[in-house]
């Protein structure tokens, strides 16, 4: 065992421990895959670390993601193990380059990292110096093993406080009216957690550090090309100091996307924009060059999932004839539905829908013109009681326009945005519609004011699409216990058929498995016979009872073969009805959609199929359109 460089915090910390070249034809092309039980506790039971196929590792908290972070190799190996010495588990990376990371739990941030000289095979934890403590072993595809030493607590803790003596001393006393007391307390007994903290403000100013000379050394370059033209000629390449880049996000119903419109105040060139965006891009990024330079540049996005994603871009802004830019960093959120352009009722080509939920919350009008603002791609403000207003942003395609709509309103930022408007066909219903650009689907609001309660009606044909609105608007006006009226009946005549198929296959499982057992039964009398005749030396009766177990057990083969495909169709059906209780679960919350589950897996153990409709379609119990008490009606807020 010999000692040679460690990870990134010094010499004595690593060991190699053994090192071969490969003979068993091992290759550096590595499945990828989730790593299993190994992380599943990073720091206790609620966080675990995970590394998918893609390059990306990170750390959840329960069901909230703490930090991740990309790269363009794949993760062969993930466990955790406290390196530092601080108390709290590390999460550690193999890689398919041969590189060896230790991140923070809490922050991603990199506490060391080594490279091996072939891909990483397996990462473990043992005590392979028998000194009554473990080390991280890392082994490679191509026989090589590392062996790290963790650093013990005590002495990180006095390599912090000989690093930071300053914060140290500065933070440690007791404060104001303790007098000496209070300091020399602070000397000697700080803390683990102090200790912690004093090295992320370390870390946090040796990363401002490393900015600002990266800004000193632009602004240096700078002034040597400044000094080397013309004074006309720098002044040329210099930008305006008021320039800003604005941002919007405009509905086209011609390409069936939403368009990102930057533009510059001033007339400078957009060059060019990074984009970053989860679940919008395959890679999560784009790099838009622009062609032709202007003072605007489009983007066409078109999610496939219904997410609200903040977008971070990096905008290049400069003039044509420099090749230096400017660059711009912006944020704009792009709303959970931003993918339902916003029309009039008369302006529907399609027929309306025949689906519906119907619910009645405890809540005001204008909460709900909140939520539309915030959830889809409209801006909605209170107007003449019912009318609703919208601003084009910075006056290009207007949030909520529409961008080619061939007139000049959203550059008005008087004009108005109907979004909540008295129904054509029912008195006293406002509404307000849809157009999904990925379907071409309908979708509806009907809202009936009925005192101090809204009922709320949402015609859709897919109910799953129905179940996420109910949801993200219970989650946005915090309604805690919620039941409604549910009717989809294309869906409900597809889960009939769903229904058919598992009587039948259940039926055809249960004649299967008897008659299986019959012929199990006759094999174990063959088999007498055949030893009987064998007992007895008779072999042409032997041979014969011997050709009769043949034939049946292939029989029996082929007989299996079709209990498997019944198996599998059974289990293909069940889903289904599992599918269909959890999505007419999400049309519910709280405890009224918990005994909505518990009474439909009910009625199907039972075989009650008109019960088991009637629970998709009334939840919990009765619904009363019109209620107005607490007590009752169609899930009030508070209701029990």
């Amino acid at each position: 065992v010999s000692s040679s460089g460690a990870m990134s915090t010094g010499g004595k910390n690593q060991i190699t421990i053994s090192k071969r070249n490969s003979t068993n034809g091992h290759s550096s092309g590595i499945s990828n895959h989730l790593i299993g039980p190994s992380t599943a506790s990073i720091t206790g039971a609620s966080r675990f670390g995970y590394a998918l196929s893609n390059g990306t590792v990170g750390v959840y908290e329960k069901l909230n993601r703490v930090w991740r972070v990309k790269s363009k190799h794949s993760a062969c190996a993930v466990m955790a193990m406290d390196f530092d010495g601080d108390g709290v588990a590390e999460l550690i990376s193999g890689w398919d380059n041969g590189r060896v990371e230790v991140r923070r739990a809490n922050t991603g941030e990199v506490v060391s990292r080594d490279h091996l000289t072939s891909a990483v095979s397996g990462l473990l934890m043992a005590d392979y110096r028998a000194e009554g403590r473990d080390q991280l072993v890392a082994c490679g595809f191509e026989g090589e093993v590392r062996g790290y030493l963790p650093i013990d607590q005590a002495a990180s803790q006095d390599l912090l406080r000989r690093q930071t003596p300053a914060l140290t001393s500065g933070g440690a006393g007791g404060g104001g009216g303790g007098g000496g007391g209070g300091g020399a307390a602070g000397e000697g007994s700080t803390t683990a957690a102090d200790l912690v903290e004093l090295q992320q403000q370390l870390a946090d100013l040796a990363q401002r550090k490393q900015e600002l000379q990266y800004e000193l050394m632009s602004y240096q370059s700078f002034k040597i090309a400044e000094t080397s033209k013309q004074p006309s000629s720098t002044a040329a390449m210099v930008i305006p100091g008021d320039t800003r880049v604005d941002s919007c996000i405009a509905i086209n119903r011609l390409t069936s996307s939403c368009d990102l419109i930057l533009s510059t105040s001033n007339g400078t060139l957009i060059r060019g924009a990074v984009i970053f965006g989860e679940q919008i891009f395959p890679e999560e990024s784009l790099l838009i060059l622009s062609r032709v330079s202007g003072s605007s540049l489009l983007v066409s996005l078109q999610p496939l999932k219904d997410v609200s994603v903040v977008l971070m871009m990096k905008v290049l802004v400069g003039h044509k004839s420099y090749p230096n830019f400017h660059v711009f960093e912006l944020e704009i959120e792009l709303p959970k539905f931003a993918m339902y352009a916003h029309l009039d009722h008369s302006s529907l080509q399609s027929p309306e829908p025949k689906s519906s939920v119907t619910f009645q919350i405890r809540e005001r009008l204008n909460r709900l013109n909140v939520w539309l603002e915030a959830r889809f791609n409209v801006k909605v403000s209170k107007y003449a009681g019912i009318n609703r207003s919208g601003n084009g942003a910075n006056g290009v395609g207007g949030v909520g326009g529409d961008s080619n709509n061939g007139s000049n309103n959203n550059n008005n930022p008087d004009t108005l945005i109907q979004v909540l408007v008295p129904s054509n066909t029912q008195e006293g219903i406002l509404e307000c519609c849809f157009l999904s650009l990925r379907s071409k689907m309908p979708l509806i609001f009907q809202i009936r004011p009925l005192g101090a309660i809204l009922q709320v009606t949402l015609l859709c044909d897919d109910i799953d699409l129905s179940g996420e609105l109910l949801q993200d608007l219970c989650a946005f006006l915090g309604v805690e216990d919620l039941n409604s009226r549910a009717e989809f009946p294309q869906q409900m005549e597809a889960f009939k058929d769903v229904l058919a198929a598992v009587d039948e296959q259940s039926a055809t499982r249960m004649k299967l498995g008897a008659d299986m057992a019959d012929w199990g039964n006759l094999v174990k009398v063959l088999m007498v016979k055949a030893e009987d005749k064998r007992v007895m030396g008779d072999m042409k009766a032997l041979k014969r009872v011997y050709r009769k177990l043949y034939d049946l057990i292939r029989d029996l083969i082929v007989e299996h073969e079709k209990r498997h495909v019944n198996h599998a169709a059974l289990l293909k059906a069940l889903k289904e009805v599992n599918l269909m209780i959890q999505r007419c679960s999400r049309l519910r919350v709280g405890p009224s959609k918990t005994k909505m589950i518990t009474a439909a897996r009910t009625a199907v153990k039972e075989n009650n199929m008109a019960a088991l409709f009637k629970i998709f379609t009334e939840g919990c119990g009765p619904i009363v359109p019109g209620v107005s008490s607490v007590g009752g009606g169609m899930g009030l807020i508070g209701a029990g």
